[in-house]
C-alpha cells in the first residue's frame, strides 16, 4: 500500500493501492543509446494518428553535454524552429523498482507513447499496474512500493527536457522531468535529443543554468533537477548553499526538501542543524519534514530529540507530527512518552494526535490507554474523539464499554 505522494516540487500525495511491474522489461539505457546511435532525424506517430512528433537525435554520444547543447541550438536555427522546441538528455538514476517521476494516468491510453518510444521507437514496459480507480492522473514523484517491505533499488533512465521559446532564445523556459517509460506532453513542439549525460556534467550544466535563471520559479525548477542527482557531492553542496543562504524562503524550503531526497548522512546532518538553528520557522519545519522522508532510524532519533528538546513549541509539534508518520517502534515509544510526560499540554495533544496517524492502527492501543488513564481530562476527551473517528474494531469496543461505565 502506498501511503503518500508528496505535494509540491512536482509531487502529489494520496492513498492509492497499486501493484507495479519490474523495471527491465524494455530496453536498458545502454540499449536505448545504441538504438539512437547513428540516427540523425526521425518522426514518431502517436497511436491516435492525428499528430506527429518531430525528434532530432544527436549521433555522437562521446562529446560533452555542453558541446551537444550548442549543437542542438545550432540545429534549431537550421531547422527554423521559430515557434519553440525542446532540448532533452537523460541521466541514469537509482530509484525504487516501483518508483517513478513524471505523469501517470489511470486511463492507460493516455500513457502512450512514452518518452522512450518517442526518442527511440522502442516500447518500454515499466509502468505500475493500478488496482484502484480513485484517481485520474498523478504527476511528480510517485512511489508505488509498500513502505513495510524492503525497497529494491534499480537504475532507471530519467529524461530532463528544457523548452526554448524560439531558435534565438538563450534562456531556458519550461522544464519537464520524466522516466523514459512515462508519457510526456511536448505540446507538439520538436524535440532535439542529445543522449545521455553523467551526473557531474549534468549537475555542472544545471548549476550554470540555475545561476543564470532570473525568476524564482525557474530557479526552483533547476534546483529540483539538481536534487535528482542524489549521488553527486556537488549537487548536495549546491543545495546546502541555497538552504544556508539568505535568499528567498520558498527557495530555501525547496532546497531542504531536495536535500532530504538525496537520503545521505551528510544531508541528514545539514537538515538537523537547520531544524535546530534556522531563524525561519517555515524552513525549520521543512527540514523536519525532509528528515521524515529519509530512510533508516537515524532520522527518527534526530526527530525525537527535536520533539523533546527544541525551544520552539511549534517546531516541537512538527517533529511530533512527522514521528507519527513513521512505522517504527522507536517512534511509537517516543510519542507515548511525550503524550504523558511533556510539560506542554499542546505538545501532549500533538503526540496523542500523531498516534492516530500511525500506519495500520499502530497507535490504537496507546490511544485507548490515553482515553482511559491520562491524568488530563482534556486529553482524555480528545483521545475519545479520535477513537470515535477510527474504524478499528478495538476502538469501537472500548467506546461501547466506556459508555456502559466499564
Amino acid at each position: 500500500m502506498m501511503k503518500r505522494l508528496v505535494f509540491g516540487y512536482l509531487l502529489m500525495v494520496g492513498v492509492v493501492s497499486m501493484n507495479g511491474m519490474a523495471y527491465g522489461h524494455g530496453s536498458t539505457p545502454t540499449e536505448w543509446n545504441a538504438a539512437v546511435s547513428g540516427v540523425a532525424f526521425g518522426t514518431v506517430t502517436h497511436q491516435n494518428g492525428d499528430s506527429r512528433q518531430i525528434v532530432i537525435r544527436h549521433t555522437d554520444t562521446t562529446s560533452s553535454l555542453t558541446d551537444r547543447w550548442k549543437w542542438a541550438k545550432a540545429e534549431a536555427g537550421r531547422k527554423d524552429f521559430d515557434n519553440g522546441y525542446w532540448i532533452g538528455y537523460s541521466i541514469e538514476k537509482q530509484m525504487g523498482e516501483r518508483s517513478f517521476i513524471g505523469s501517470y494516468y489511470s486511463d492507460q491510453r493516455r500513457n502512450k507513447p512514452s518518452l522512450g518510444e518517442i526518442v527511440t521507437g522502442v516500447r518500454v514496459e515499466d509502468l505500475p499496474s493500478v488496482t484502484d480507480n480513485d484517481f485520474t492522473s498523478m504527476e511528480g514523484t510517485m512511489d508505488f512500493d509498500d513502505e513495510k517491505k524492503p525497497r529494491r533499488k534499480v537504475r532507471k533512465e530519467v529524461g530532463l527536457l528544457f523548452h526554448m521559446r524560439d531558435n534565438r532564445a538563450d534562456e531556458i523556459g519550461d522544464q519537464k522531468v520524466s522516466n523514459m517509460s512515462l508519457r510526456v506532453d511536448l505540446d507538439g513542439d520538436p524535440l532535439i535529443w542529445v543522449g545521455g549525460a553523467g551526473y557531474e556534467e549534468s549537475v555542472a550544466f544545471l548549476e550554470g543554468a540555475f545561476k543564470q535563471a532570473k525568476s524564482p520559479g525557474a530557479k526552483k525548477e533547476f534546483m529540483m533537477a539538481i536534487g535528482l542527482h542524489n549521488d553527486s557531492k556537488r549537487a548536495i553542496e549546491i543545495l546546502k548553499q541555497v538552504l544556508l543562504g539568505d535568499g528567498d524562503t520558498d527557495l530555501r524550503e525547496d532546497a531542504a526538501f531536495w536535500l532530504g531526497q538525496t537520503n545521505t548522512d551528510e544531508a541528514r546532518k545539514i537538515l538537523n542543524d537547520v531544524a535546530w538553528k534556522d531563524h525561519s520557522q517555515a524552513v525549520r519545519e521543512k527540514a523536519i519534514f525532509s528528515m521524515s522522508e529519509m530512510d533508516g532510524d537515524a532520522s527518527i532519533d534526530l526527530m525525537i530529540s527535536l520533539a523533546k528538546g527544541h525551544k520552539d513549541d511549534e517546531t516541537r509539534k512538527q517533529a511530533v507530527f512527522w514521528l507519527g508518520q513513521k512505522a517504527s517502534e522507536k517512534a511509537l515509544g517516543a510519542l507515548k512518552e511525550l503524550a504523558y510526560e511533556d510539560e506542554d499540554t499542546e505538545v501532549q495533544k500533538s503526540a496523542m494526535f500523531a498516534l492516530t496517524q500511525m500506519e495500520h492502527g499502530g497507535g490504537i492501543d496507546e490511544l485507548i490507554k490515553i482515553a482511559r488513564t491520562h491524568p488530563n481530562p482534556k486529553i482524555r476527551k480528545d483521545a475519545i474523539f479520535w477513537l470515535g473517528q477510527s474504524e478499528d474494531p478495538k476502538a469501537v469496543d472500548v467506546l461501547v464499554e466506556m459508555v456502559k461505565g466499564k
